[in-house]
This record gives C-alpha cells, structure tokens and sequence, in this order.
C-alpha cells in the first residue's frame, strides 16, 4: 500500500480514546525500530526475538511481505440522513487508532455530499510487524492483554467547519471498531470491503446508526506468523 501524503487536519476530540490526543496532526507512520527482547511465545505464537535472528531465505516473497505488515485501509463513508450532520459541518474524515501504534492516523478531509450521502477517503497505510519491530511487540502485549478492548482497532467519524477559528479540532460525529483479538480467533480471514455501522459514541444502546463505514483490514497472515 502507498505511504500516506501530508496531514489534513488537526485530531478529531472523540470520546472513547486509548490515548490522549496529539496537538498537532501528523499521519504518523509505523516505527520501524528494532527490539531487544528475548524470543518467547505467548498464547496467539507472537514471538518476541530480535529480527536477525529469522531465516527468511526458503520463504516466498510475497508471504513474507504478507506476515510482516499490517495493512488498514479506509474506503468510503456513507452517511445514512444528511439532516444527522450539524449544518455547520462542510467537511468529513475518519481518524484510525490501533493499540501499537504510538498516535491515530488520520484520512484526508472530503467536502459533505449531500445529495449522494458518499464520502471516499481512499485511504491506506501499512503498518511494520516485522519481527523485532515495536509496532510488533506492543500488538503482541495488546493481545495478550485481558482486556478485549485492548486489541481494538478504532475508526472516528469525525467532521469540520470550515468557518471555525483557526485552531479548531474536528468534531466526532461517530466510531466504530473491529477487534484483531476478534479478526485472530473467530474471523480467522482478513476483513475486505466490509461496511461497519457507525453510532454516535453517545449512543450505548446503538439504537441510530449514522451510516456505513467501509474498510479493508489485511492482518490475519502477520497476526500468525
């Protein structure tokens, strides 16, 4: 997948974060630093070693790619009724929040399309789970967490008025979340195309659903190896 372009606007205020949120608005990328760790396996076969120590010299290219990244991407939001956008609201993104990474990712910034209710964003980033990398050992501790939420890999709706002062942060329109944890043990295939319901974080009892957001997550090959 293509490496993400410049940032589009600061950090969605959403409600349901894992981390506090950064001041400004990088599309940080994966840190590719190598561990030192010693090798042990736990209860998903992650294995913290150094990435020196793997032969990858009888492996096929393209499978070794495949167990060493993550890819996330983020097609299309389809909002259910125009009228649950606040009139002040002139554009859309969605911010992706993954628990080995060390801030959320954020899409490029799409203008309302009322008439069509359909937002593209086409975005997509690859994240390094090469073994040894600290993306890597910190997904590993997230699974191995008790805590399912942990694992969750978070999508914020979020939107922007154009007119607000400078220095304004989008607000959050609505979430949704896939769980690796989840996508590991029952999926057990990567999730392509498929469009989650999106509700307001308010909305415990997800009785109003926004709209549809489609995304494509690429996990279950470095999830094993």
């Amino acid at each position: 997948a293509a490496p993400l372009g410049p940032a589009a606007a600061a950090a969605p205020v959403a409600t349901r974060r894992r981390r506090p949120m950064p001041s400004s608005n990088p599309l940080m990328e994966a840190v590719t630093a190598q561990g030192g760790a010693p090798s042990r396996r736990g209860r998903y076969g992650f294995t913290r070693e150094s990435a020196d120590s793997r032969d990858t010299s009888s492996r096929r290219p393209a499978a070794a790619e495949a167990e060493e990244e993550i890819v996330v991407e983020v097609d299309r939001f389809e909002l259910a009724r125009v009228e649950d956008l606040p009139s002040e609201a002139d554009e859309l993104l969605v911010g992706v929040d993954m628990p080995n990474l060390p801030s959320e990712l954020f899409t490029k910034q799409v203008p309302v399309d009322e008439r069509t209710c359909k937002h593209t964003f086409a975005f997509s980033q690859t994240v390094d789970m090469r073994v040894g990398s600290k993306p890597r050992l910190e997904l590993f501790d997230a699974l191995e967490s008790p805590q399912q939420d942990d694992s969750a890999l978070l999508f914020t709706v979020s939107w922007v008025d154009l007119q607000a002062p400078k220095g304004t942060p989008p607000q959050p329109l609505g979430s949704c979340e896939l769980n690796l944890e989840e996508i590991l043990d029952k999926r057990r295939a990567d999730v392509l195309s498929e469009g989650l319901p999106v509700y307001a974080d308010g909305d415990k009892n997800k009785r109003k659903q926004l709209g549809t957001l489609h995304v494509t997550v690429r996990a279950i090959a470095a999830l094993r190896a």
